[in-house]
């Protein structure tokens, strides 16, 4: 009948009953009727403390928490009832609410948020937050459909098949082959291409169904939530590849876990191997080859990024000299599993080969 049940948790009134319904944890556990939706609702979504509908007219509704203005009525007021979304009229077609923040998509194809813009997830350009719906930045009349879940990040399918994400972009979950703090304004995922069918926004990571079969992940893999049987953070499907440049192997979202170095003629062999290539090499922190405090640029200091030709002597080194073994003689001309660093790990006060 197109009605909304809810049940559970009514801290910040997430229930869209009546406010003396409201309670601290758990509230009820029996189901009970929203508040004024008793029929024509088309679909309903969960944040995580607050709750929003579409209606059949093509209007929104939220309830619960509204801390950051993620209700979109104007207010910083937590709602126990269900209250209309401001500046969207009757054109909205799809929600997804987030942690704090949520997003609509309209009937042409355009995409709106509102709430916490902390990491920039509203896509607006700013990391200002907004009590109302506000345009993300170049998504009019070409959006297809739009994920934000528990994270703060947001993603958009586009009707052309390929992706886009915003916001907070821990462990690289954007997908922009980045990792930096806030992505402020929708960018192209990278690597999937005008392959996508479905696009989901986890709270630390992010998942895309392919057009042409099969699933890809990217972001935090702590609870192996990307899918790679080995853990290396990479998901199969990727790092089964063909490109011979890469070794078949590669983490498109991490360009040094893996690479296929050259050898002595500048020829790569076509696979990983501990033997000839680099596994993994991450910059050092802080500090230049003179020692000061200038940031590493991964794109050409050879310590903290794969060599672009064969052979390269910042990799080589020769036997131990003297009691410390770091202490290396000069290059002995060849990387070997012995006497060379394969990887380097780098944080705030420590350092592992």
């Amino acid at each position: 009948a197109g009605s909304v049940k809810c049940w559970g948790n009514n801290r910040n009134g997430e229930l869209g009953a009546t406010s003396t319904d409201m309670c601290l944890w758990e509230c009820s556990l029996s189901v009970l009727d929203v508040a004024g939706l008793s029929l024509g609702v088309e679909s309903v979504k969960a944040g995580d403390f607050h709750t929003c509908a579409v209606l059949t007219g093509g209007t929104a509704k939220c309830w619960g928490q509204n801390i950051a203005g993620q209700l979109g009525d104007g207010t910083l007021i937590d709602r126990p009832t269900p209250v209309d979304v401001q500046g969207l009229g009757t054109a909205v077609s799809g929600i997804a609410a987030a942690g704090v923040h949520t997003c609509a998509l309209t009937d042409g194809g355009s995409a709106f948020c509102w709430g916490d813009n902390t990491a920039g997830q509203l896509g607006d350009g700013s990391t200002t937050n907004s009590t109302s719906p506000v345009a993300a930045v170049g998504l009019t009349g070409n959006v297809a459909a739009i994920s934000a879940q528990n994270g703060a990040h947001t993603c958009a399918l586009m009707i052309a098949g390929n992706a886009k994400c915003w916001g907070f972009n821990f462990a690289g979950k954007v997908g922009d082959g980045n990792t930096s703090f806030a992505v402020t304004v929708p960018t192209d995922v990278v690597f999937v291409g005008n392959d996508v069918a479905v696009i989901s926004a986890g709270a630390i990571h992010t998942c895309a169904l392919r057009t042409s079969g099969g699933v890809t992940c990217w972001g935090n893999d702590s609870y192996d939530q990307l899918g790679d049987s080995d853990g290396d953070g990479c998901t199969d499907i990727v790092e089964n590849g063909t490109d011979a440049a890469l070794g078949g192997q590669r983490n498109p979202f991490y360009f040094w876990d893996f690479y296929d170095t050259p050898d002595e003629n500048n020829v790569r062999d076509g696979t990983i191997n501990l033997a000839g290539d680099i596994l993994r090499v991450a910059g050092r922190f802080g500090a230049n080859d003179a020692g000061g405090s200038a940031a590493i640029n991964r794109d050409t200091d050879p310590l903290s990024a794969p060599p672009i030709e064969g052979y390269h002597p910042a990799f080589d080194r020769g036997v131990a000299d003297g009691p410390n073994t770091w202490n290396r003689q000069p290059p002995d001309g060849s990387i070997n599993i012995v006497d060379d660093i394969l990887g380097v790990a780098a944080q705030f006060g420590h350092d592992c080969t």
